[in-house]
């Protein structure tokens, strides 16, 4: 089996985690984390400073500081490991970059990333249906569209959502 089915098949079975490719003891150091204590943080920067190249670590540190609230330290990490990933293969780190540009109101930037998210091609179109990364980046760009008033843009977009994505039509978000 490849690398990528392999990625492909661990991150379909599990949508929602965030360490298909993180690091085990950088995980576990992500989870420690709580509200009340910060310590969790601290030790990932940390190994993120010692290890700058490691995107797992990288990852796992942006996670909990989205967790925390921390947005703009969230989307300088979670940029970096987007940009630094292979183009066209990950949905997961251009998602949760979208999430924090939004979140800051650079909706131009929240935008981009939204828009990488549904640009990657999977090797197996189930994985369209599969991967809920899609059908997220989908709502979250649809309402920037309306904004940008990019009526073109987001019928298409919307066609896609209910066709290929999976998407519920009643939870559509523009009307």
């Amino acid at each position: 089996m490849s690398m990528r089915r392999f990625l492909l098949a661990l991150l379909l079975a599990c949508p929602g985690c965030i360490d298909f490719w993180a690091a085990p003891d950088a995980v576990e150091v992500q989870r420690s984390a709580t509200p009340e204590s910060r310590s969790g943080i601290d030790a990932l920067q940390d190994e993120v400073a010692d290890h700058p190249d490691d995107l797992g670590k990288r990852f796992a540190l942006a996670h909990a500081q989205e967790t925390h609230g921390l947005l703009e330290a969230a989307s300088l990490n979670y940029g970096i490991v987007a940009r630094e990933l292979p183009e066209g293969l990950y949905t997961r780190p251009w998602l949760a970059f979208g999430r924090c540009e939004l979140a800051l109101g650079r909706d131009l930037s929240a935008r981009k990333a939204f828009e990488s998210v549904l640009a990657v091609v999977p090797e197996e179109s189930s994985a369209y249906i599969l991967n809920a990364d899609y059908r997220e980046a989908a709502t979250k760009l649809a309402p920037l569209l309306a904004r940008a008033e990019d009526w073109q843009a987001l019928e298409r977009l919307q066609r896609r959502y209910t066709d290929d994505l999976g998407g519920d039509p009643e939870e559509w978000p523009v009307h």
